[in-house]
């Protein structure tokens, strides 16, 4: 199983309401799911207080019970696994009572999807780590051995919840490559350890060509796929110590760490030539698109110590010159950023 791997419970009395929860789950790239679905809430409590799973994602209404019944249940016997729950409304008092029964989140289903979801799973393992924490500071009240027992699997717990909390907060949710937030960190500090090195640093621009045109052609559902194959070919083309980022809708970048231009300018040859190796086939006519990239690159002067917005509106403007020549084409700033 992999480390980014969240072990999960859905109690719904509706398959159809748990097959859009897996859906929606399934969209997630920064974290993969291994979801346990069931229809019975008695038989789902019992499986999941004997199964060492990370979350649970609770329906509102289950037959005769509710989410707050089963809430309590957990709560009662010293459960403090996070729980999000489901359902078909949302109001001040709804989520008041949820709160109270020690819901960690809830999600109206009619506004249910992947960007939901991870906001809430992001929220819910904050505060089931927050919960670890203040467990520490009753230890003294439960017998020394049990009680030193329960604070390292709380630990070690806690460190699993704030490494996928990092995760989630540095990683697009479409593509699974670096978020600008993060690319913004990474890019500064390796133009601070260029400025005391004296090394070089190169930074790319990638736009997707023409990409305005199909989406007015196509819609958002091929666009999406659209980004997440070209961010993989980048990430398959670049260096294993390179970073690449979405930045917004179909713009990437990469901060290439003790690179100059001339070896900058090769990956970002190999980006574009893998990029305009792929077809993406559509469902409703048989026809493919073709996808192509323009590159815009620039490098730090050796021992310079240019900002990060500098490099960044440099690159821009060599991208423009791409887009500009027609696109599928990788421009380089000849001159240095000095």
């Amino acid at each position: 199983m992999s480390s980014k791997t969240l072990v999960a419970f859905a109690i719904d009395d509706d398959e159809g309401e748990l097959e859009l929860l897996r859906r929606a789950l399934d969209e997630l790239s920064t974290i993969e799911i291994e979801l346990h679905a069931y229809t019975d809430p008695n038989l789902a409590l019992i499986e999941f207080l004997n199964h060492d799973a990370d979350l649970i994602f609770l329906d509102y209404q289950l037959g005769e019970m509710t989410a707050i019944d089963v809430l309590e249940q957990m709560r009662r016997i010293g459960d403090l696994r996070p729980a999000i729950v489901l359902t078909g409304h949302g109001d001040e008092y709804a989520a008041a009572e949820l709160t109270r029964a020690g819901a960690d989140d809830y999600i109206v289903k009619s506004d249910l999807n992947s960007d939901k979801l991870k906001d809430a799973i992001a929220r819910s393992l904050a505060a089931y780590g927050k919960r670890l924490s203040e467990a520490e500071v009753v230890k003294h009240a439960f017998e020394l051995e049990r009680a030193n027992a329960q604070l390292k699997l709380a630990k070690r717990d806690l460190e699993r919840m704030n490494a996928r909390l990092q995760d989630l907060s540095d990683t697009d949710t479409l593509t699974g490559v670096s978020n600008r937030r993060y690319f913004v960190n990474r890019g500064e500090k390796e133009l601070s350890r260029a400025v005391r090195n004296g090394d070089p640093v190169s930074i790319a621009l990638i736009d997707i060509d023409g990409f305005g045109l199909v989406q007015d052609r196509h819609g958002k559902q091929v666009c999406d796929q659209i980004v997440e194959r070209v961010a993989g070919v980048i990430q398959q083309a670049i260096r294993q110590y390179d970073v690449v980022a979405r930045l917004d809708g179909e713009t990437f970048a990469i901060v290439f760490p003790n690179t100059d231009l001339d070896n900058a300018a090769g990956v970002a040859e190999r980006c574009r030539a893998s990029v305009l190796g792929l077809s993406l086939p559509l469902a409703t006519t048989g026809a493919t698109i073709g996808v192509s990239v323009s590159i815009g690159v620039t490098c730090t002067a050796v021992g310079g110590t240019y900002k990060l917005d500098s490099l960044m509106q440099s690159a821009d403007r060599l991208l423009l010159r791409a887009r500009g020549g027609g696109g599928n084409q990788v421009i380089l700033d000849e001159g240095g950023n000095g």
